[in-house]
């Protein structure tokens, strides 16, 4: 999952940072966001979120599945209110040029802050359910750059939040971004079935 969708930066969260440039490897992490604030701001798709800290935990229950064209995907268990942390996208980090060389390149995540040299997130050979989470036109997640123990720019961690409610049941995902398709339309189309679906074989 190669993708260069926009991440929204935390301003308040990169304030409360110590001095640690790596990445911590867990399904859940340790949320600290005023929900309401958070959707109020990304719904306006602001260039940055104004945030709340809080000490509870978010968590919510994912299950792995075989869709019917997409391979494996993501549901919701529960109802996910809009603004609610989801998952982490976690994995190896390695460098853009160590990205080039690597065959299999369905589990990449750029993390391309403009600062310094491009890392990428590769979940292919350890992460968590976040590296099955699918494309969709219609996304119901957005990909947020968070910085909990570091402030290193370079090295964000990637958190999805529900950028509308979701149901139990509903398949979950993000937009991967129209670069990613500039390079895989050439070998498959979108299968998300939205009316809205931007990168269907019909669609090109």
């Amino acid at each position: 999952m190669v993708t260069d969708k926009p991440q929204t930066t935390s301003r308040e969260l990169q304030e409360h940072l110590a001095a640690d440039g790596v990445l911590v490897h867990r399904s859940t992490v340790q949320r600290t966001l005023h929900q309401e604030k958070l959707v109020g701001r990304v719904m306006r798709k602001k260039p940055f979120l104004s945030v709340r800290h809080r000490k509870s935990r978010m968590r919510v229950r994912l299950q792995l599945f075989r869709t019917e064209k997409m391979g494996w995907g993501v549901r919701a268990v529960q109802d996910i209110p809009q603004g609610t942390f989801v998952c982490e996208y976690v994995g190896e980090i390695i460098r853009d040029t160590e990205a080039d060389k690597r065959e299999n390149d369905s589990f990449l995540f750029t993390l391309d802050n403009k600062v310094g040299d491009i890392h990428c997130i590769d979940a292919k050979s350890f992460g968590n359910i976040g590296r099955f989470i699918n494309h969709l036109c219609e996304p119901n997640l957005l990909a947020v750059r968070v910085f909990t123990t570091h402030q290193d720019l370079r090295f964000p961690r990637i958190a999805f939040f529900s950028s509308q409610p979701v149901k139990a049941g509903q398949q979950i995902g993000i937009d991967y971004g129209e670069n990613y398709w500039r390079v895989k339309s050439k070998y498959f189309s979108c299968q998300c079935g939205s009316v809205k679906c931007r990168h269907s074989a019909a669609g090109r």
